[in-house]
């Protein structure tokens, strides 16, 4: 998950139904501060050398 504002990163910061947390107990990945596009190369190349789960998400940590 990830945002196009110009400056912040996304988060698992808000609880209710929708908010961040809510999001990422669903399974969501944060993308931090990855623009957009970057998060979506990112992601692509990961996902074309295999990785899953935990290594998938790690691509994205700060």
């Amino acid at each position: 998950m990830t945002s196009r504002v110009p400056r912040g990163r996304v988060g698992p910061t808000y609880g209710f139904p929708g908010g961040g947390r809510w999001l990422q107990e669903a399974g969501a990945i944060f993308a931090g501060s990855h623009r957009p596009a970057q998060a979506r190369i990112d992601l692509m190349l990961a996902l074309g050398a295999g990785l899953a789960g935990q290594e998938l998400a790690a691509i994205f940590e700060p």
